[in-house]
């Protein structure tokens, strides 16, 4: 069983063009072993050079796709981005109107959570039990 599994990673590496010469020199004598294994061997490198799938890296055009994407995506251009510039009275402005909210809203969380607390006390003060 292990055997398979190694002959079919030999197989792979093969087709990939990832395998080392002791590698072929296994794969080789796998090969020459069985008959069976050969016969699919040379069915399966042959669908694999009909397909025309490359693996070396001369294959690929790496400048002319990153030329691709690049333009795709606006590198190198220059495009200019507005910004905006708050003077200081603008800002000291800002900054009293954002504590302000701030102090709004602690105050308002702080009378939430008393009136929640005195109704609590409210239901429990009214609460009355009675004996015979």
């Amino acid at each position: 069983m292990q055997e398979e599994l190694d002959y079919k990673g030999l197989v792979i590496k093969f087709l990939a063009g990832e395998i080392t010469e002791s590698e072929i020199d296994v794969l080789k004598s796998c090969l020459d072993k069985n008959v069976e294994n050969r016969c699919i061997f040379n069915q399966e490198n042959e669908l694999w050079q009909e397909s025309g799938v490359k693996t070396k890296l001369e294959y690929f055009k790496t400048d002319e796709g990153w030329n691709n994407i690049s333009s795709k995506l606006g590198f190198g251009e220059n495009r200019y981005k507005s910004v905006l510039i708050i003077n200081k009275y603008k800002f000291r402005m800002l900054l009293a109107a954002a504590s302000v909210a701030c102090m709004i809203a602690i105050g308002e969380l702080t009378l939430w959570l008393t009136e929640r607390q005195s109704v609590k006390q409210t239901v429990v003060a009214s609460t009355t039990v009675s004996t015979d």
